[in-house]
């Protein structure tokens, strides 16, 4: 057993791991080869991992989690199955030997045939024999997707593998669709795919002499059959229903060695959302996500409005969503690629809601509340990575990504109540563009030693605009003939940084040393103009971040 020290600044959270492994033979003591072996939830019978066992019959699975009840189902085609019920928890736990009963079958007549497993693994790679496993029913990659063992689609459309969720979607080696797994899965049709894989120590492009890092990264790899690459392929799809209801959806691509490319176009009243809340944070988070989390300020930044259209129901007047999608993966060369994405999403929505409210009294009163809301909100995603690799010890890159979106709503309020009539008017408008940018080196300075270095800038500018009218006084407020309310508030951030890591092996000694630094620059205005009184708030501040870290870990033999 391996137990790793470390020394950190920081708190390590330490999670459980079980093995089960054991030995399958006969009756006879003889070691049967071949023997499928399942890891399957005992409540929800859900597949969690999946083994064939060795030339000497052997299995092993590694299982984090605490206390969970799970079954190990053994069969093979000559033997009668055999069903073992098991409990998780932090201690390591192993089956030596378990006897499988050979079935007693008298043939009449002998025919030999080839038997082809569902799967293979070899190599940190599982192979599926899709002719197998795939019925002719299937119609897109989602449904294929969800008859190969161990792979499943959660709710959000990412693809999980053993309840991971994978961190790399592959097109034959590319990366194309990013973690925007849904553009895959509801868009590759099943007479496309020829091979699917999954490889459980994924080397990206990026990956130097050291692989990773130490961590283990899990990619899904779809081949695509020849008769639809090296030329421009597609499908429309058309529908139309009750009350003027029609969905609209174009599928073009071109996949070949060098140039890897998608175009995706919807159209639709009927409210069919193609990104959900995650993917709006997830499009949002630049390339230096993983820099900045280091140095994180109490800055004065203006909550991030989320879009309505994320949110909303079908219970709305009217709603018209557009979408357009494009993705690119091309290899310029041997040494250097390019990869990039553009999303735009257009909806317009019109909600009108009629209330009454009675309130029982001596003399029942009735409020009627006529609402009537009509807006339009749009969000642009643009991402470009420039990668080069000159020989494994050397690699940089350069990102560019840029986020705009804008929310405009008006809303007419009209309410009548004891002879009264309120009439009231609400102008709201939201536009946020952000642009960042970072450039990375990293390099292998020999066997033992490495350096990262990563410089990275951010600028923001939030714009908030709200203008309130009424034909009758509001928020007890002392106004003249003309009940209005403006404000307007605006907030910019420019941020600019570096990092450097030094990491260093000797033997079972690893030593990691980083500095950095970082500074952020903002300004915030808010402006409130009600009769021609204003009011103006205005601050300016600086935030300057400068930090150093070590890091040690040692490997303990015991």
């Amino acid at each position: 057993m391996k137990k790793t020290l470390f020394i950190l600044f920081f708190c390590n959270i330490l999670f459980a791991q079980t093995t089960i492994k054991g030995v399958v033979k006969d009756s006879l003591g003889n070691a049967i080869s071949f023997a499928n072996v399942q890891l399957v939830k005992h409540a929800t019978n859900e597949v969690i991992n999946y083994k064939s066992t060795n030339e000497n019959g052997a299995f092993e699975f590694v299982v984090n989690g605490d206390a969970i009840n799970l079954d190990l189902k053994v069969t093979h085609i000559s033997y009668y199955s055999k069903i073992i019920s098991v409990t998780v928890n932090s201690q390591r736990m192993a089956y030596e030997t378990i006897i499988l009963k050979s079935k007693d079958i008298q043939l009449q007549n002998i025919k030999i045939t080839g038997k082809f497993k569902d799967a293979v693994d070899k190599n940190d790679t599982i192979k599926y024999n899709l002719t197998r496993l795939l019925n002719g029913s299937e119609e897109k990659l989602k449904d294929v997707i969800d008859k190969l063992p161990g792979l499943k689609i959660d709710e959000n459309g990412k693809i999980k593998f053993n309840g991971k969720t994978i961190d790399n979607f592959l097109i034959e080696g590319d990366e194309l669709y990013n973690n925007q797994h849904q553009l895959a899965t509801e868009n590759i049709k099943a007479q496309m795919i020829d091979k699917i894989e999954v490889l459980k120590d994924f080397k990206s492009f990026s990956s130097l002499g050291d692989g990773n890092g130490g961590e283990k990264k899990t990619a899904l790899n779809v081949y695509i059959k020849d008769e639809f690459k090296n030329k421009i392929n597609g499908a429309i799809d058309a529908e139309g229903g009750y009350k003027k209801r029609y969905k609209l959806h174009n599928y073009t691509f071109n996949f070949n060695k060098k140039i890897k490319a998608s175009l995706i176009a919807d159209v639709n009243n009927t409210n069919n959302i193609i990104f959900s809340v995650n993917d709006y944070f997830d499009l949002k988070k630049i390339s230096n996500q993983e820099i900045t989390s280091l140095d994180n300020n109490n800055s004065l930044t203006v909550d991030d409005n989320v879009p309505d259209f994320l949110f909303a129901e079908d219970d709305v007047k009217s709603k018209t969503i557009k979408n357009l999608t494009f993705n690119i993966n091309s290899s310029l060369s041997k040494k250097t690629k390019i990869q990039g994405y553009s999303i735009t999403n257009l909806i317009n929505q019109e909600q009108f809601i009629n209330t009454q409210q009675l309130f029982y009294a001596s003399n029942d009163q009735i409020l009627n509340k006529t609402s009537n809301i009509i807006g339009s909100s749009l969000f642009n995603s643009n991402y470009i990575k420039i990668e080069n690799k000159p020989n494994d010890k050397n690699y940089c890159n350069y990102t560019l990504s840029t986020n705009y979106s804008k929310d405009v709503q008006n809303s007419f309020l009209n309410t009548s109540f004891l002879n009264s009539n309120t009439a009231f008017k609400e102008k709201k408008s939201l536009e946020d563009f952000t642009i960042g940018q970072n450039f990375s080196y990293k390099k292998i300075i020999n066997n033992n030693s490495k350096v990262d270095f990563i410089v990275y800038n951010e600028f923001s500018n939030s714009n908030r605009v709200l203008n309130l009218n009424s034909d009758q006084p509001f928020l007890n407020l002392n106004f003249g003939d003309d009940y209005l309310i403006y404000q307007n508030t605006n907030q910019k951030r420019i941020k600019l940084g570096s990092k450097i890591k030094y990491s260093l092996k000797l033997n079972k000694n690893s030593f990691n040393f980083q500095i950095g630094s970082s500074v952020l620059n903002e300004t915030f205005n808010n402006n409130i103009d009600e009769q021609n009184l204003a009011y103006d708030f205005k601050l300016a501040s600086s935030f300057y971040n400068n930090y150093s870290g070590f890091n040690y870990s040692r490997i303990i033999t015991g």
